[in-house]
């Protein structure tokens, strides 16, 4: 997977801010079994990373137990009240509504990121699989391994959250690309439940996301109920 498609995976991961400066919300908003949040149309969010590059994520629709969210990058993703993902359309126009090899690895059709209800302690582990680059046709596992380590405070640009600090294994089972040792990395994120979302995301330097990778992304703003 190079550079490119895992900044897309980031993406798929962190969904969908303007600010409500440093307002702070209570400690007890993760200190209890969070469910699945509900999106309202409109709500948006808004992440910087360390280089000052933005993206934001917007709730297009939301009916019944279905909600559609534009994603940072473009494409519209189709949630269901779980927060699986049972649909995406690409911004070039295609439909991806199956865990076809390339499809998962970019946007997760059928698979939970994050597995609601969260509470410190939970794992869970999910996977897809992508065409090896070794150019042999082999089928290579991709595999993320996450542990709720803790409730912290946390405090971004957009303000001061209750969040759950999530740890996440990154790693490849299979052929390794192009014969080289099969990748791994950690990184860490933060959702916090008032505003159904994900307010920072941090990559322990690897393998995996070396070069132009971006190490640090934050929630600068959010703009919903």
């Amino acid at each position: 997977m190079d550079g490119r498609a895992g900044g897309r995976r980031v993406a798929a991961v962190i969904l969908i801010a303007t600010a409500w400066g440093a307002q702070a919300w209570g400690a007890t908003e993760c200190g209890e079994p969070v469910s699945a949040p509900k999106y309202q149309v409109g709500e948006k969010w808004t992440w910087r990373d360390e280089k000052g590059r933005e993206g934001m994520g917007v709730v297009l629709q939301a009916e019944g137990d279905m909600a559609q969210v534009r994603l940072m990058t473009g494409d519209v993703a189709s949630y269901d009240k779980d927060w699986i993902i049972q649909k995406v359309v690409r911004t070039t126009g295609e439909v991806v509504t199956t865990q076809g090899a390339g499809a998962t690895v970019t946007a997760r059709v059928g698979q939970k990121t994050l597995d609601f209800p969260l509470q410190a302690g939970k794992q869970w582990e999910i996977g897809a699989y992508a065409q090896a680059k070794s150019g042999l046709g082999t089928m290579e596992r991709y595999y993320e391994r996450y542990r709720i380590l803790a409730c912290e405070d946390v405090t971004t640009p957009a303000g001061k959250f209750s969040a759950l600090k999530v740890e996440v294994e990154r790693g490849m089972s299979g052929t390794a690309p192009r014969g080289g040792a099969p990748r791994s990395g950690t990184y860490y994120l933060w959702y916090a439940p008032k505003i159904k979302n994900i307010i920072r995301l941090h990559y322990v330097p690897s393998q995996w996301w070396s070069g132009g990778r971006h190490l640090n992304i934050e929630l600068t703003s959010f703009e919903g109920r």
